[in-house]
């Protein structure tokens, strides 16, 4: 993110498409592909990486995928397909699929777009393949319809009235933490390691989590936009190192959401939740040179208890990581 911001404050996008190309190429495409999108033809040079996710298994993962190489190449015939595969009419709201976000790509696509960079009329035939789905979905005849209310691009990343619900991780959940947990480590934690040992990092957090919530040892919660999108996650259990207290094993935040407010509606939830689970206290473990999270940390209550340690990802060259402690909401 801070190397989009860089493109967009200087006007050089060369530190933004070797970033955000590197993050793609890596398999993070929830972290780069908004960003290549946003570039448009500038990201020119990684249209193929981009096209080849929109085969991706993950079906945020293919919506995303085939916004970005319409607005990178301006070629709708490849990218309103993937699209129309997600649009469901039965759609329930279901978090997992987006239906609500291919709905919106194609209603962009449909309407005058840039085809490098210049204005072009809409495509009848791009157009015409998605109306009798489309149509259906909108039909105020349906019961239990459930409307595909428009959100216009960037307002993931707006602070403001937006409402986050938090609840607990059901077992169908796997694929929607693994999304956040890659995501998020790939933006605040992969540019610690060498780019094999990275990539390999953020495959491994992509599917992991459908054995931990199998294993049921720990209690994973997930904090939902007002669209039904999960957008971040917490794990936390009984210290297994500080008797009487919770530590909060993970809490991770999706990209997309950073400055939304949904980190911090989730770290209420967390910690009303293992108050109410008899926890007076908790404590947690982050890198030392992660500055945003230690400052997110410090802003929610907690304080350093001065305690250090090295831990090994699995490298071979260990980073520092620095403790964080607070008592539960209403506790003394």
């Amino acid at each position: 993110m801070a190397a989009w911001a860089h493109w967009r404050v200087t006007g050089d996008p060369t530190l933004a498409l070797d970033v955000c190309g590197a993050a793609v190429r890596s398999g993070t495409a929830s972290h780069g592909l908004p960003f290549l999108a946003d570039l448009g033809p500038l990201a020119a040079a990684h249209a193929g990486p981009v096209r080849r996710l929109m085969g991706s298994p993950g079906a945020w993962t293919r919506t995303y995928a085939a916004y970005a190489y319409w607005r990178i190449t301006g070629d709708p015939d490849p990218a309103v397909p993937v699209l129309l595969a997600e649009v469901d009419p039965a759609w329930s709201g279901r978090p997992d699929l987006p239906v609500q976000e291919a709905v919106s790509r194609l209603g962009e696509i449909g309407a005058p777009g840039r085809r490098g960079g210049a204005p072009v009329a809409p495509d009848p035939g791009a157009g015409g393949t998605a109306q009798p789905a489309l149509r259906e979905g909108a039909d105020p005849r349906r019961p239990g319809e459930r409307p595909y209310a428009h959100r216009s691009p960037g307002t993931d990343r707006q602070v403001g009235e937006m409402k986050f619900t938090v609840r607990r991780a059901a077992l169908h959940d796997g694929d929607v933490l693994g999304e956040i947990h890659a995501a998020a480590w790939a933006a605040a934690y992969a540019p610690f390691f060498d780019p094999g040992f990275a990539a390999d990092g953020i495959a491994s957090r992509r599917t992991r989590w459908h054995a931990r919530l199998a294993q049921q040892d720990s209690t994973i919660l997930l904090v939902e936009r007002e669209d039904g999108r999960p957008v971040a996650m917490s794990v936390y259990r009984a210290s297994s190192t500080r008797p009487g207290q919770a530590e909060i094993l993970s809490f991770y935040s999706h990209p997309d959401s950073w400055g939304s407010g949904a980190a911090a509606s989730l770290m209420r939830g967390t910690l009303e939740d293992l108050r109410g689970a008899g926890f007076a206290r908790a404590h947690l473990w982050t890198l030392r040179d992660t500055h945003q999270s230690r400052r997110f940390y410090t802003k929610a209550g907690f304080t350093e208890s001065g305690a250090t340690r090295t831990y090994d990802f699995g490298d071979g060259r260990p980073l520092t990581q620095v403790e964080y402690e607070r008592t539960s909401p209403g506790q003394s």
